[in-house]
C-alpha cells in the first residue's frame, strides 16, 4: 500500500482580522423566480401584515418594483408590479405617511428623483409620487433627522457629488433641503451617530475620490460640512458597529477597487481615527510548483493579487508546507495574476515568471535555496494565460502568453533574458493554455481554451518558436481550463477541459496528426475552475482532478486507460478553490504523488473518503495560508 497525501491551502487571517470560522449553514438555493428586467436591489418586509416576510425587487431595466408575497416556508408569488421613475437603483422601506402601513422609497438614477409608493397593508401600492433629487441619485437611507418622529430620507447623488436630505413633514409630504457637498461619485450613504452625541450623522462612501465623507448632525435636519477620511480604493459600501468592544460606533468600508476592507474606529467627539486596511485577498488566483530549494520535494509559489507579492512555500522532511519568504513585485500597484516556473537562465535552478496587472512579465531568478531576485520586466499585451515550454528546440524554457486573440511568444536567450515578443493569431481570447506534441512531429504545439468564442484553438509549432494557423473545436459554453495528456493509452496526446457552469470535464481524443475527435463529458463538482492530469492511484493510467469553486471541493475522476473515467470522488478543499496542482507533497523526496488546492478563503475540512487512514486538523502556515493534511490508502496496481 502506498500513501496518497491530499493538502489544501487556505487563506487565513491577517493581523487584526478574526480567525477563520465555520461556513454559514445555508441550504442549497431554491428555484429561480422571474423578475422584471435587470433587478438591482431588494428589500424584505411584511407588506400584507400576515407576519411573514415578503420581498420588493427593484428592476432597473423595466423601471418598476415587483412585490413578492411570502408564504412563510419560503415560497413567493408576485402580488403587484408598480411603475417608478427611470433607471431605479436603490430602495428603502418605512411608514412615510403615518398610517401604520409600510411604504417604499425608490431612487431613480436617470429621472433624478425618488418615487414614494404608499402601501395599503395588503401587498399593493398606490401610484408613485416623485420627490426631486440631484443628478444621478444611486443610494438612499431612512432615519429621523429632526426628532419629529417622522422617517426622513437622505439620498446620495453620484453625478452632482452631493447628498440630499429630504425631511418628512408627515402624511407623505416631503421637503427637500439644499444639497450637501461630499466627495466624488458618492456610491452609498449611512445614517449613524458616529460621535456619540445623540444626533444622527451622515457617512458617505465616495467611490471616485476614494474616501469617506462624514457630516456631523446638528439636529433639526442640519449637518456640518463634510470631513474626509481616506478609506482605500473605490469604497462602495459602509456598515457601522462596535468592532473593538469599546462601546463606540465604528465603521467598516468595502473597497471595490482595492480588494480590501477599511475599518475606522470611533470614540472621539470631533474626529474619527485613521482607517486601517485589511486585504480581503479575493485576488489570490494561481501559483506555480517547482523544487525551489532543490531537496527533491515539490514546493509552491503562490500569487497574491492584492498585495502584489509572490509567497514561496517550501516543503520540509515531514511533508509540512512552510511559508519561507515573500517576493514583492515591481510597479506602483502590482497585482500578479499568473505565475509559471522554469529554468529561464540555464543555471540549473527553478525560476519564476509572473504576469501582473500592468501588462508586464516579471522574471524572478531562483538561487536553488528558495530565494529569488528580480531579473527584469518585459512589457506585453493584456495577458490571460501563461505556459512554459521549449518552443524553439534549443533546450531552454520559453514563455507562451495568451494575449487577446493571439499567443505571444517570449523566446529565452539562455542568459536569463527574453527576446522581443512575437505574436501569432489564435482566433479566440485564451483563458488557459496547454502544450504538447499534437501532430507527432516532435515539436511543441499549443492549445487554448477560449470561453468567449466557445471553442479550443490548436496551433502547430514549427520548432523555431513560430506557430501556424489555428484549427478550432467546439467546447461546452463555459469551458475555462485545459490540460493535455494521453488519456486513452494510444501514445497520442489528448485534451481535457474543465467546464465551469456545466460542472463537467470534456475529453477530446487526439489522432496524433493534429486533429481531435468529438468530446465526451464526465461530471465533477460545481463550477470547476482548474484541472490537472496525474496518475493518482498508481495504476499507470492518467487520472484527472478539478478545483471546484462553488462546491468548495476537488473532484478526482480515475482513468481507465481507454479514454473513459470513473464517477467523481469529491474531497473537501476549503472555500472557493481556484487552482490545483499535482506533485510530490508527501515529505520524503520521491515518496508519493499528491495534490494541492489553492483557495481564496477559509473553511474547515472534516472528512476524506474513501478509506480514511489519518486526518490532521487545519493549521496556519502564515498569516495568509492555511493547510489541512489528509491521508488515505492507495492501492498499487498488481
Amino acid at each position: 500500500m502506498a500513501l496518497l497525501t491530499f493538502l489544501a491551502l487556505f487563506l487565513g487571517a491577517g493581523s487584526g482580522i478574526a480567525a477563520p470560522c465555520p461556513a454559514p449553514g445555508f441550504t442549497a438555493a431554491g428555484p429561480r423566480i422571474a423578475t422584471g428586467n435587470e433587478p438591482v436591489a431588494v428589500v424584505a418586509a411584511d407588506f400584507n401584515n400576515d407576519r411573514k416576510p415578503d420581498l420588493a425587487v427593484v428592476n432597473s431595466g423595466s423601471n418598476d418594483v415587483w412585490i413578492f408575497l411570502g408564504d412563510g416556508p419560503g415560497a413567493l408569488k408576485v402580488e403587484a408590479k408598480v411603475a417608478v421613475g427611470e433607471n431605479p437603483r436603490a430602495i428603502a422601506v418605512s411608514d412615510f405617511n403615518g398610517d401604520k402601513l409600510l411604504d417604499l422609497a425608490v431612487v431613480n438614477y436617470k429621472s433624478n428623483d425618488v418615487s414614494i409608493l404608499e402601501g395599503d397593508g395588503k401587498g399593493h401600492f398606490k401610484a408613485a409620487t416623485a420627490v426631486a433629487a440631484e443628478s444621478n441619485p444611486v443610494a438612499i437611507a431612512v432615519a429621523d433627522f429632526n426628532d419629529d418622529k417622522n422617517p426622513d430620507l437622505v439620498v446620495a447623488n453620484s453625478k452632482s457629488n452631493s447628498v440630499s436630505v429630504v425631511l418628512n413633514k408627515g402624511k407623505g409630504i416631503f421637503k427637500v433641503l439644499g444639497p450637501l457637498p461630499v466627495g466624488a461619485e458618492p456610491f452609498s450613504v449611512l445614517a449613524e451617530d458616529v460621535n456619540g452625541d445623540g444626533k444622527l450623522d451622515l457617512v458617505v462612501a465616495d467611490s471616485g475620490s476614494h474616501d469617506l465623507s462624514v457630516l456631523l448632525g446638528k439636529g433639526a435636519g442640519e449637518f456640518s460640512p463634510a470631513v474626509k477620511y481616506a478609506a482605500g480604493k473605490t469604497p462602495i459600501a459602509i456598515a457601522a458597529g462596535d468592532l473593538n468592544g469599546d462601546g463606540a460606533r465604528d465603521l467598516g468600508v468595502a473597497n471595490y477597487g482595492g480588494n480590501s476592507v477599511a475599518v475606522i474606529f470611533g470614540g472621539e467627539k470631533t474626529r474619527l481615527a485613521a482607517a486601517k486596511l485589511f486585504p480581503t485577498q479575493q485576488a489570490l488566483l494561481s501559483g506555480a510548483k517547482g523544487d525551489f530549494n532543490e531537496d527533491g520535494r515539490t514546493d509552491l509559489a503562490t500569487v497574491d493579487g492584492v498585495t502584489g507579492t509572490v509567497t514561496i512555500v517550501l516543503q520540509n522532511d515531514a511533508g509540512e508546507m512552510v511559508s519561507a519568504r515573500t517576493v514583492t513585485l515591481p510597479g506602483e500597484e502590482p497585482r500578479a495574476s499568473f505565475a509559471a516556473a522554469g529554468d529561464f537562465n540555464a543555471d540549473g535552478h527553478d525560476d519564476l515568471a509572473t504576469v501582473n496587472n500592468e501588462n508586464t512579465v516579471v522574471l524572478l531568478t531562483g538561487d536553488g535555496k528558495g530565494d529569488f531576485a528580480n531579473a527584469g520586466s518585459y512589457p506585453v499585451d493584456a495577458i490571460f494565460a501563461i505556459a512554459v515550454a521549449d518552443l524553439n528546440g534549443d533546450g531552454k524554457s520559453d514563455l507562451a502568453l495568451g494575449a487577446g486573440k493571439t499567443v505571444t511568444v517570449l523566446l529565452n536567450d539562455g542568459g536569463g533574458k527574453f527576446l522581443k515578443p512575437v505574436s501569432f493569431p489564435l482566433g479566440g481570447q485564451a483563458q488557459a493554455l496547454a502544450t504538447g506534441d499534437f501532430n507527432g512531429d516532435g515539436k511543441v504545439d499549443l492549445a487554448s481554451v477560449n470561453p468567449k468564442e466557445i471553442n479550443i484553438s490548436v496551433v502547430a509549432g514549427d520548432g523555431k518558436g513560430a506557430f501556424g494557423p489555428a484549427t478550432h473545436y467546439p467546447v461546452e459554453r463555459t469551458a475555462r481550463a485545459i490540460v493535455a495528456a494521453d488519456f486513452n493509452g494510444d501514445g497520442k496526446t489528448d485534451l481535457a477541459t474543465a467546464n465551469d457552469k456545466d460542472d463537467s470535464v470534456s475529453v477530446f481524443p487526439g489522432d496524433g496528426k493534429g486533429a481531435f475527435g468529438a468530446r465526451k463529458n464526465f461530471p465533477v463538482g460545481a463550477r470547476p475552475f482548474a484541472i490537472v492530469a496525474e496518475d493518482f492511484n498508481g495504476d499507470g493510467k492518467v487520472d484527472l482532478a478539478t478545483a471546484n469553486h462553488s462546491s468548495s471541493d476537488a473532484s478526482v475522476i480515475l482513468g481507465d486507460g481507454k479514454g473513459s473515467f470513473s464517477r467523481a470522488i469529491n474531497y473537501a478543499a476549503g472555500y472557493l478553490p481556484t487552482s490545483i496542482f499535482a506533485g510530490n507533497f508527501g515529505g520524503a523526496a520521491g515518496r508519493e504523488s499528491s495534490t494541492i488546492v489553492l483557495t481564496i478563503a477559509t473553511s474547515p475540512t472534516t472528512t476524506l473518503r474513501p478509506r480514511p487512514r489519518r486526518q490532521r486538523p487545519s493549521r496556519p502556515l502564515s498569516s495568509k495560508i492555511w493547510r489541512a493534511e489528509l491521508r488515505w490508502e492507495r492501492r498499487t496496481a498488481s
